[in-house]
């Protein structure tokens, strides 16, 4: 793994453990809201990092779990209850490998009275836990978001109780409903996903410095179900180039020779349609 941090957390059956990372978005509202509809309020921005400098330093921090348990079954699109025009937001969660689920949260919090409104997104990879009993939280290792959230899982899998520590951790606190089992894509997902990867099969190592990745074809995807992103250095170089299917299974390298699956399996089948598929030249 190549971890940028660490995570002391345990869980019961029903509780999980965190590491993550951070991006604060400051023009745009949440995308595909399960919730009440979005208005055409002024969003402002409340974190002292600038969108570059939180893509550049996000972190992905490790969680130790006494148990692995694969069987964890709260993977979905889930949408926070008591939500409101300006008030509401999703938590997605999907597999990544064994005992490991990708998550990210996607807040809309503002103010009718001002018509304004902030967006939140936290997105990252976490350990399930089956052997403590009561407790699954992680600490976070990004300047401005230290303290702890804990999340539960009630036990038919339908809602997802969030608590936190922390003034800024506070906005996604709450309590989050199923809503459907599938999710979109997004650049905080491809982002938590490569920087768990091992640095060596990411080429996103200490020695490539400071970095930025970034979705291609406004995030349009190849054959349907496949991304392309890519990471640029501080020089504009680009170090990695990936394609990453929909469900987040599978992670190819695509500017190292022919195409090599870092994470995940790759069948001829699949090769053979990425290939048609990416761009000649």
């Amino acid at each position: 793994m190549n971890y940028k941090g660490t995570v002391c957390a345990l869980a019961l059956v029903t509780l999980f453990s965190v590491g993550c990372t951070v991006k604060n978005s400051n023009q745009t509202a949440p995308q595909a809201q399960p919730v009440a509809a979005q208005s055409s309020a002024t969003v402002e921005t409340t974190s002292a990092q600038s969108t570059a400098e939180i893509a550049q330093n996000t972190a992905t921090a490790q969680a130790v779990a006494s148990e692995i348990n694969p069987n964890f079954k709260g993977v979905g699109s889930y949408a926070r209850e008591n939500s409101s025009q300006y008030n509401n937001g999703n938590l997605v969660i999907t597999d990544f490998s064994e005992g490991l689920k990708i998550f990210e949260f996607n807040i809309l919090s503002g103010n009718e009275a001002t018509d304004s409104a902030t967006t939140y997104r936290l997105a990252g990879i976490f350990n399930v836990d089956a052997g403590k009993a009561g407790v699954g939280e992680f600490d976070s290792i990004v300047a401005g978001y230290d303290g702890k959230i804990k999340f539960k899982l009630s036990d038919d899998g339908k809602m997802i109780n969030v608590t936190a520590e922390g003034e800024k951790n506070q906005v996604y606190v709450g309590s989050y409903s199923y809503t459907h089992s599938d999710f979109d894509i997004s650049l905080g997902l491809v982002k938590a996903v490569l920087e768990e990867l091992p640095g060596a099969a990411t080429g996103l190592t200490r020695e490539a410095g400071k970095y930025t990745i970034k979705l291609l074809d406004n995030g349009e995807p190849l054959a349907g179900e496949y991304y392309e992103a890519e990471a640029v250095n501080k020089q504009g170089q680009v170090i990695g180039a990936y394609v990453i299917s929909k469900d987040l299974q599978l992670v190819l390298r695509t500017d190292i020779g022919a195409l090599t699956a870092i994470h995940g399996q790759l069948t001829p089948e699949i090769e053979a349609k990425i290939a048609e598929a990416l761009p000649k030249g």
